[in-house]
């Protein structure tokens, strides 16, 4: 056990008990699920594009009823984001006007916001909380939850206007440009639970090392500010965790946002904290690039108004992780080597992604590929004998650049348009990605990029 969670091999024991002693039970519920999904894959038109109305209020019910009024979040300990759930009730809201939708979401991640789950000095959310109340994480940083969150906080703040929710956004859209972006514009999978304590002498690592602080380094490192900072960050002497079973947390506290009033202007306590934190030994670095995870960072970074960081990751995966003109994905990539061919999920975020693209700049390469990385999805991953949806057979549409006399292919044009559009055969190679490549635009070069980007119209 850990923080109240089976193990692996716990899991697998009541695995081999269920089936061997509730066999009947096993092969009942089995038959109910492969029914379930027998009658999803063999409905047709909007049976199986929308859900009923009647479903969606039985989730909002199913959610309300779970819904923790005084903490945030559904259920209890563990409590995890599950940005899928917010982003149903924030867009619930946006249909409905259904006013407990909203508050649900917003009090979820103003909840986390506040909480240790949320890296109150980087920014950022860490993976889970083991505690009902949002305070002690395991400290596992994934890009994936990450994406999704921007996605939530984008919308909360466009339905609310809210102020600390739109500070978490921009917090959270550094972290992953500081921490997790790779050279190209892609960004990495994970920043590990576990490192190296600053005072380590063993050369163990332990959970939450990085993220920890003992009350006397804070008074050290502020001063007079200590006390109100302190008083904010929920900081005393001991440990602030609610549990602490394997002895972690001994002398030491997560730093969450227990009273805001304490320490209103609180920006430069912390980028010193932050400044000392950095020269501590950092968690493990999960180096590879997703194209799946990738797709839902693009989408969030997109919806979030970082375009430029969303155009960036993308040419990475048309450049890096993909071939036939951008309709064949690599699922991963790392250290200049792809492998793995793309699954569903991986041209189903891309595709998702691209589509935010166009959604936040109307730009119509984007939808291109992503409306060919959908043809190529459902010809190689859709259910065999479904008539309901069809892919589609035409090319790719050409653009005007393509039909300029002007360009030829000893003159090869400075934009890069998108893989699909047919112009794409004269640009230029990009160029190769190295350790020098830089990781973001200038705000100049990135106005000329999209500006270039912006003359490909379809005919």
């Amino acid at each position: 056990m850990r923080f109240g969670r089976p193990s692996w091999t716990m899991l697998l024991q009541n695995l081999a008990r269920l089936w061997k002693d509730r066999r009947a039970d096993v092969d009942k519920d089995a038959a109910g699920l492969a029914k379930a999904v027998a009658a999803y894959a063999s409905a047709v038109d909007d049976a199986r594009g929308k859900p009923a109305r009647e479903a969606l209020d039985l989730a909002v019910r199913s959610l309300r009823s779970a819904f923790d009024a005084e903490q945030g979040g559904f259920g209890e300990s563990p409590k995890f984001p599950m940005p899928a759930n917010i982003r149903f009730l924030l867009r619930r809201h946006a249909r409905t006007g259904e006013k407990d939708a909203l508050t649900m979401a917003v009090e979820t991640l103003r909840a986390m916001t506040r909480g240790g789950i949320f890296d109150q000095l980087g920014g950022g959310y860490a993976r889970y909380s083991t505690d009902h109340a949002w305070r002690i994480p395991h400290f596992e940083k994934m890009l994936y939850d990450n994406a999704q969150l921007l996605e939530n906080l984008a919308e909360a703040v466009l339905l609310t206007g809210d102020a600390e929710l739109k500070a978490a956004l921009e917090r959270t859209i550094a972290y992953l440009d500081r921490d997790l972006r790779a050279p190209g514009g892609a960004y990495f999978s994970a920043e590990d639970a576990d490192s190296l304590p600053p005072d380590s002498k063993d050369g163990h690592k332990e959970e939450g090392a990085f993220y920890l602080w003992r009350k006397a380094e804070v008074e050290t490192l502020l001063g007079k500010d200590a006390t109100a900072f302190c008083a904010r960050y929920g900081i005393v002497d001991g440990t602030n965790a609610l549990a602490d079973p394997h002895g972690e947390f001994v002398g030491k506290c997560v730093l969450y946002d227990k009273d805001p009033k304490a320490m209103p202007d609180d920006a430069a306590a912390r980028e010193t904290l932050f400044a000392a934190r950095a020269k501590r030994p950092r968690p493990s670095l999960d180096d590879k690039v997703l194209a799946s995870w990738n797709g839902l960072a693009i989408a969030g970074l997109a919806r979030a108004g970082a375009v430029a960081q969303a155009d960036a990751a993308a040419d990475f995966v048309r450049r890096e992780m993909s071939e036939d003109g951008g309709r064949t994905l690599w699922r991963r990539w790392r250290d200049g080597h792809k492998a793995v061919p793309g699954m569903a999920d991986d041209y189903a975020n891309m595709a998702y992604g691209l589509l935010a693209i166009h959604e936040a700049s109307f730009d119509p390469g984007a939808l291109s590929w992503c409306a060919a990385l959908t043809d190529a999805a459902l010809v190689r991953f859709a259910a065999p004998g479904e008539d309901s949806i069809r892919p589609r057979t035409e090319t790719a549409p050409s653009c005007s650049r393509a039909r300029s006399k002007t360009t030829t292919a000893s003159s090869p044009r400075r934009a890069r348009c998108w893989p699909t559009c047919a112009c794409a055969s004269t640009i230029s190679p990009a160029r190769p990605l190295t350790a020098t490549t830089p990781t973001r635009r200038s705000s100049a070069s990135a106005r000329r990029w999209r500006g270039a980007r912006s003359e490909c119209r379809f005919s």
